[in-house]
């Protein structure tokens, strides 16, 4: 498996992701709390939003899988997390900041699962048993995205520079996708 190229494409798309899942979860508190100029402790904060509607598209998932392949499913969790990413970068309140993360947490819910089965479906029923460099990708993906979101924001002065990072990963998830 690991000596073909889409099996290194996947594992970059599992990468990108698993970083793009954890940066949100990482970083969107502070976000929410630097956009209000002070900590934000109601019950429908944009992270329980995010992870409402992250845990909601897991369970919504199988009906879409209905009516489309599974990159038709993967093409429109990318489009969501997108148009999530600039509604919420784009959000000057509360509101806009949790309707943004709702979506993102929707578009991002399947797309782990999603790739995961893609790979299993290219390299056969036993590919399971040797995933390990994917599962890797995305432990390394996870600390790298969450560090470069920091990192920038430390750099530029601003932490929606930083969380920009996670609009440039879907940019890249969404053209390796369509690839």
């Amino acid at each position: 498996i690991w000596t073909t190229t889409l099996a290194w494409v996947i594992a970059l798309f599992n990468f990108i992701h698993v970083g793009f899942e954890c940066g949100m979860g990482g970083w969107l508190t502070t976000y929410a709390d630097r956009l209000q100029g002070g900590p934000v402790v109601n019950l429908l904060s944009p992270t329980f939003l995010y992870f409402f509607f992250f845990v909601a598209g897991r369970g919504a998932a199988p009906v879409f899988f209905r009516f489309m392949t599974q990159d038709q499913v993967l093409l429109m969790d990318l489009g969501i997390m997108l148009a999530g990413m600039l509604i919420l970068l784009s959000a000057g309140d509360l509101v806009w900041l949790g309707v943004g993360a709702s979506a993102a947490g929707f578009g991002t819910s399947s797309v782990f699962p999603t790739n995961l089965a893609r790979f299993t479906r290219i390299f056969g029923p036993t590919a399971s048993r040797r995933a390990t460099t994917l599962f890797i990708c995305g432990t390394i993906g996870s600390a790298g995205v969450t560090w470069i979101i920091g990192f920038l924001s430390v750099r530029m002065f601003s932490l929606r520079s930083g969380m920009s990072s996670l609009l440039a990963c879907v940019v890249v998830l969404l053209i390796l996708q369509i690839l």
